[in-house]
């Protein structure tokens, strides 16, 4: 009976957005596929930022527990840090597409939350969604350069050269999302559709040449960074192949004969080398993930440029709904990649794993022990 009453309420708010944006159209079926899709799409941004908040609050446990001694540690927190973020955006936005919230401040406060959350949280989730690309792309072409020439970066990234890089990937970000403010401001305007004086975003004069330029903008740094962590990927996967290859071979040469004193130092060599190689799959692990998860953007992005409709949106209801549902079908990869790192974490590293374990059990058979307390306490 509830979701009955919000898909209700959805529609009621579907038929207000339509006479608001003067989007043609007389097929009750587009409608009603409007209203569900913004039902639908509040319940699950909203889930999926929760989770996505959830898995990276303990990304960053881990992290801080294991300390930044070893800058990669850093790097994963940094990267968690601007995921959490994005995830928390997408709560608030997921929050603001909620028919009756929508129905309350539209009807009783003449407030367009829609169009609000749309200037304010979702280019803040965009900032932060190119944070975590960027950050993305520095530990691939990172592990990369480490692949093919070790030594000459183990000198050229230091400590220091990576919280430089990070601190300058952050403003970056916040850069990068500051021009699309200037293409809205938010006031009051008239409805001529319904005679009515709402408060929403407004199109300052320069804003559909800033909003096409951006657009531009955007999707050429989707498509660079995309096309960086897909090569990079390509080449560590390579290496890795052949690395093992060369370490299977070198172990039955070793193997064949022996010497105490080479065994020792081969011993220690090997440890570092397997340390970075650990190191490399989990990099590799979340530019794959990254790969697969944000092949929808850089599609979404690219039809954006070349579909004038899509930029438009105001040529009907039609072209509306297909855009609503890319953007959806966008934010759901995005938020299954900024969400699922942990299992990648917690399956690639060895050292994340137990550190994991100490924390979470720790807590997990204390929670247990206190309720085994509390219930002796009450038989007795």
């Amino acid at each position: 009976m509830d979701a009955l009453m919000a898909l209700n309420s959805s529609f009621i708010v579907v038929e207000e957005f339509i006479s608001t944006n003067n989007l043609q159209s007389e097929d009750n079926t587009l409608r009603h596929l409007m209203s569900a899709l913004l039902f639908f799409s509040h319940i699950f941004n909203t889930l999926m930022g929760v989770f996505g908040c959830v898995t990276n609050t303990l990304n960053m446990i881990v992290f801080s527990k294991l300390g930044y001694h070893e800058i990669i540690n850093l790097t994963f927190f940094t990267l968690s840090l601007s995921d959490f973020g994005s995830c928390f955006t997408l709560i608030l936005f997921g929050v603001s597409i909620n028919p009756d919230l929508m129905d309350f401040f539209y009807y009783d406060l003449s407030i367009d939350i829609h169009a609000i959350s749309d200037v304010v949280f979702f280019n803040i989730h965009l900032m932060f969604i190119t944070i975590s690309m960027l950050i993305t792309a520095f530990l691939s072409v990172e592990r990369c350069l480490s692949v093919l020439f070790p030594h000459r970066i183990k000198i050229l990234i230091t400590p220091n050269a990576v919280k430089f890089i990070l601190f300058t990937i952050v403003i970056t970000g916040i850069a990068v999302i500051s021009p699309s403010y200037l293409a809205y401001n938010l006031g009051w305007s008239i409805i001529d559709a319904r005679n009515r004086t709402v408060f929403n975003g407004i199109f300052t004069k320069a804003g559909k040449k800033i909003v096409s330029s951006f657009l531009l903008f955007m999707t050429s740094k989707n498509v660079s960074i995309y096309t960086i962590v897909t090569i990079c990927a390509v080449v560590i996967s390579i290496a890795l192949i052949k690395r093992s290859t060369w370490r299977r071979n070198f172990t039955k040469t070793v193997s064949t004969k022996e010497d105490n004193s080479k065994s020792s130092s081969t011993t220690t060599s090997s440890s570092s080398s397997n340390k970075e190689t650990r190191v490399t799959k989990v990099v590799l692990f979340v530019s794959l993930l990254f790969v697969c998860c944000y092949l929808p953007n850089v599609c979404f992005t690219l039809s954006m440029v070349f579909v004038k409709e899509l930029q438009e949106m105001s040529t009907g209801l039609y072209h509306w709904l297909i855009y609503q549902s890319l953007v959806q079908m966008v934010l759901v990869f995005e938020a299954l990649n900024i969400s699922l790192n942990v299992f990648i974490y917690y399956k690639t590293s060895s050292k994340f794993y137990k550190t994991f374990n100490d924390i979470f059990y720790f807590h997990r058979n204390f929670m247990t022990l206190m309720m085994c307390f509390c219930s002796k306490t009450k038989k007795n």
